[in-house]
């Protein structure tokens, strides 16, 4: 209820055990996507087809990320 009443919102549409982080500027928006987690985690569904530009990599809907992995992803 405190979310709701501050305005608060996801941002991405599906529940997760990573960190997600934002950062925009003007049209540019940077996904942190963090892994604390003392297991995997897959990736959230919503970053599929997007590339990690830490690692160069494409990311897919089966994309895990083991504990302390980091994803950079331009959206």
């Amino acid at each position: 209820m405190a979310l709701e009443e501050a305005g608060v919102e996801s941002l991405i549409p599906e529940e997760t055990g990573l960190e997600v982080i934002c950062r925009q500027q003007g049209e540019k928006k940077l996904y942190f996507v963090m892994n604390f987690k003392d297991e995997e985690q897959k990736l959230p569904a919503v970053f599929a087809g997007r590339k990690d530009l830490l690692k160069g990599t494409d990311l897919t809907e089966d994309t895990v990320l083991k504990k302390y992995d980091v994803c950079l992803i331009e959206k």
